[in-house]
């Protein structure tokens, strides 16, 4: 967490989550820009783009190169301007509605994941490790584990034989929906149609009051680009860029730890 004081004050933050992403095949460390926010009255171009900086010396100073964001509409434009991140997926929001049981028989386990110990949900993940021969964010047992086990998030894992899926409950004005977070295919196979259903359904019927689905459908930019509405993912290859700003401090801005907040 990086945060912007003033007089002893704390008025912004940004908040970065380690990510590991594979590039043609080598695996490398990340980060994921996440809870960009600074009060109203401190809001100034001056402020963001020292900000940023700091983002950028955080990264430098521990030989991160690749910086991942899912920015908002007002987001989006900072990214581009102050770290040079470019769009590289667009991902399509598709809703439905599940009413329909798991057939009997189809779904190995399906249940929260706060209900199970570290040792058995890692046991759990273990097959449906991401490969390392392609590109794209890298996920292995003990990393997925540490990302869902969040103290303010409920989340929900769902698996089949090929196919395990991440799900978890949310509300948007009033009504609540099963959100389809992340699906996780064993390596050497291809889940059919088929499996995804029974996941889908498992997952509507394991929040119980929340059959409507909502899944973010990733999809290459060229694809995309006409659709709406849609979230970007946005990177940058940090790379001699913030070496050159690694010696650019800037006293109002310090990390903080994750228990501060």
């Amino acid at each position: 967490m990086l945060a912007a004081f003033d007089d002893g004050r704390k008025v912004g933050q940004i908040a970065l989550i380690g990510q590991n992403v594979c590039i043609d095949g080598e695996i490398h460390p990340a980060v994921q820009l996440v809870d960009l926010f600074i009060l109203q009255a401190y809001r100034s171009a001056q402020v963001v783009r020292k900000l940023y900086k700091e983002v950028a010396k955080f990264c430098a100073a521990r030989n991160i190169r690749y910086i991942l964001a899912l920015p908002n509409e007002k987001s989006a434009p900072l990214n581009a301007r102050f770290l040079k991140l470019r769009p590289v997926l667009w991902m399509p929001i598709r809703a439905g509605v599940s009413l329909r049981r798991p057939t009997p028989g189809t779904i190995t386990h399906s249940g929260l994941l706060r209900s199970m110990t570290r040792e058995q949900a890692i046991e759990l993940f273990s097959p449906f490790i991401c490969p390392a021969d392609g590109n794209g964010s890298h996920w292995d047992a003990k990393t997925l584990f540490d990302r869902l086990d969040a103290p303010t998030c409920d989340y929900a894992v769902h698996a089949t034989t090929n196919l395990l899926l991440a799900s978890s409950r949310r509300k948007t004005k009033g009504v609540s929906y099963t959100t389809l977070c992340a699906f996780f295919a064993r390596p050497s196979t291809k889940p059919g149609e088929r499996e995804v259903d029974e996941l889908v359904r498992a997952a509507c019927r394991h929040w119980k009051h929340a059959p409507l689905r909502l899944c973010r459908r990733q999809q290459p930019p060229a694809q995309a680009a006409g659709h709406s509405p849609a979230r970007q993912i946005a990177a940058a290859d940090l790379g001699a860029t913030a070496r050159r700003q690694h010696g650019c401090p800037w006293r109002q801005f310090r990390s903080l730890p994750a228990d501060r907040f």
